[in-house]
């Protein structure tokens, strides 16, 4: 990693054999517009790849093409991501005994000794942070492939070396990797991936600097959301990269917004939120807080207004020196169907036992991590049902959002209240922002 001028440098190394070409576009396409995503953050990601451009390296007569390589590429253990992909080719072996393994035995291609040399470092001082990726789709041999035996023969190398990661007689996982069918999928997989890590990247490098937070919140979690599309009346809207949380806002965590000034200062609140709350002396969400059918530490907070929400949101912003408000319902569908737009986080067929609505003759609130197995694609849980969710923007029109306006604001998700229809990804439904019910509360989401 390379630090100038309060900017960051994230290097990203791409080994495979050249099996996976469209892979490896995949890997650089999804390189480049990531990278253009974190250039208002002051941070930049370098490729480093053989088949990028600004690589070329020259083959010399007297040395083999991966010394070539090697001495005009970065190594991968000078990188701060390395990403190894393999499908039915482990590649051209090395000159023996030049490489060889601290066991004795040969590398069976340049990917595997870029691979061992990036987990070397990795284990030693914690960087790179190594992404390994199979594919999965079975490979097609004719039999008239005058190449059958060497295509069966890399095949085999391949198994053999993906073997070692599995104790062959418990079947414990021994190191982990990524397996993906098609091109398609290994590209959607690589993003979350690569933005997942680049945060774990940013955070261990401003950890030194960075003010600490000073709250505590029970399973207050971010978990990413790519970029992607969702269609709402009709209507495609492209949706850029943002954090969800993982839960919806629980009692716990409210506690600490009432707990502090979060009733005190007016900073945290919109004008007519502000007005709401002094016009009747309210100091916490009156209607249910003192109820001990609802005010659970684990469970969503219920009966707050859409007011005292955005305040929330706004109180925790500052708490975490971050940009922190409530979703808009295209954020929110995202968030819910995933790249597949499903119709349930969980997938297309209703199931009465993965979500809390009527169907579920509950009566009530429950766990915000009850149902484990429903989250989304992204690992968001309780999307639908429980409580519903307020949202930032209008009913109608849908795309305004009006901080200063007493007029209806979308809620999503359905709740232990409502039937199943209304417990998926694409309902909507409305409430005005003063309304307080005990089957509706919030999550947030962080600027990315």
């Amino acid at each position: 990693m390379q630090i100038e001028h309060n900017s960051i440098t994230i290097r990203v190394f791409v080994s495979s054999p050249g099996d996976v070409d469209t892979e490896r576009k995949i890997a650089l396409k999804v390189l480049d517009q990531v990278g253009k995503d974190l250039l208002s953050k002051k941070i930049s990601l370098e490729a480093i790849a053989w088949d990028q451009p600004e690589m070329s390296t020259p083959l010399l007569a007297a040395i083999t093409p991966q010394e070539a390589i090697d001495s005009g590429l970065v190594r991968p253990s000078d990188c701060d991501i390395v990403v190894v992909i393999f499908w039915s080719r482990m590649g051209t072996p090395l000159p023996f005994p030049q490489y060889k393994k601290a066991n004795g035995e040969r590398y069976l291609s340049g990917t595997e000794w870029e691979f061992e040399e990036a987990v070397t470092a990795s284990r030693e001082r914690g960087r790179p942070k190594v992404l390994l990726y199979r594919r999965t789709e079975e490979l097609l041999l004719g039999v008239k492939d005058i190449e059958i035996m060497q295509k069966y023969e890399q095949w085999q190398r391949v198994e053999n070396f993906f073997s070692r990661f599995q104790d062959t007689e418990t079947g414990t996982i021994l190191q982990g990797y990524n397996q993906y069918d098609t091109p398609e999928s290994f590209g959607r997989d690589f993003e979350i991936h690569l933005r997942k890590l680049i945060d774990q990247i940013i955070e261990e490098t401003l950890r030194q600097t960075k003010p600490k937070v000073t709250i505590d919140l029970p399973l207050l979690e971010f978990c990413l959301v790519p970029s992607g599309e969702v269609e709402i009346q009709d209507r495609v809207i492209t949706v850029p990269s943002f954090k969800m949380s993982k839960f919806p806002i629980t009692y716990s965590q409210y506690e600490a917004f009432v707990n502090s000034d979060g009733y005190k200062n007016n900073s945290y609140w919109s004008g007519l939120g502000w007005d709401w709350k002094t016009q009747g002396s309210r100091l916490y969400p009156e209607r249910y807080w003192y109820d001990t059918k609802w005010h659970k530490s684990d469970h969503p907070v219920v009966g707050v207004t859409w007011y005292e929400a955005l305040a929330f949101c706004n109180w925790l912003g500052t708490q975490l020196k971050s940009e922190v408000t409530l979703p808009t319902e295209w954020q929110w569908q995202l968030a819910a169907q995933g790249p597949d737009k499903c119709i349930y986080p969980w997938g297309n067929t209703f199931d009465s036992q993965k979500c809390n609505t009527a169907d579920s003759t509950i009566g009530g609130t429950t766990s915000v991590y009850k149902y484990q197995e429903s989250a989304s694609y992204y690992n968001i849980y309780d999307m639908v049902g429980n409580a519903a969710e307020w949202c930032i923007n209008e009913y109608d029109p849908f795309v305004s959002i009006e901080l200063e306006k007493n007029s209806p604001k979308v809620i999503r998700g359905g709740s232990w209240r409502h039937p199943s229809i209304f417990a998926s990804n694409i309902t909507r439904q409305s409430q005005l922002p003063y309304d307080r019910s005990y089957y509706c509360g919030f999550r947030v989401i962080m600027k990315y």
